[in-house]
């Protein structure tokens, strides 16, 4: 049988700040999504899907809390990226060690939605965030991806997707 995790606890970091214990009820970390179009060109019977790239990386966040360590950070300066932290702890079916998970999001709030406020209810507030500078998933402590969009780095694994490219451009790192 497939192995499993279980989330058994997490904690979000934004800016470095730790005040958000508690306060995240899920969190959406980035689809990695190719990005194709269609080909039939030459005579084919079929069309063939031509490698275009990745789709642009997205990340949404719900938290109980209307708290100004988000808050203020929408709109920040060009050039400014907000660092977002998520990590967790997950149970894994198949041994008895938890395995860690972290990811490291690097980018522009988006759009924050203080949602529906009412009288003694939990608030519902939702973060949207591109991320334009970096990516970075380990999950125990493997990396599994590192992508930074505007350095032209993707590396999945020990694989490094775009290094040939940045070498033909001149770029070193």
């Amino acid at each position: 049988m497939a192995k499993q995790h279980v989330h058994r606890g997490g904690e979000l970091s934004i800016d470095n700040s730790t005040d958000l214990y508690g306060q995240v009820t899920s969190i959406t970390l980035p689809t990695i999504e190719e990005k194709t179009d269609d080909m039939q060109i030459g005579g084919m019977n079929f069309e063939a899907d031509v490698a275009l790239g990745f789709n642009k990386l997205e990340a949404e966040i719900h938290l109980t809390k209307l708290n100004p360590v988000y808050l203020t950070k929408i709109g920040v300066s060009v050039g400014q990226r907000v660092p977002f932290r998520w990590m967790a702890s997950l149970d894994n079916s198949d041994s008895d060690t938890p395995t860690g998970l972290n990811a490291l999001m690097r980018g522009r709030i988006t759009s924050i939605d203080l949602g529906e406020q009412k009288s003694s209810e939990k608030a519902d507030v939702t973060i949207k965030i591109s991320i334009d500078e970096q990516y970075l998933l380990r999950i125990a402590n493997e990396v599994i991806y590192d992508i930074q969009p505007l350095r032209l780095i993707h590396r999945v694994g020990e694989n490094d997707l775009m290094q040939v490219h940045r070498q033909n451009m001149g770029y070193d790192y």
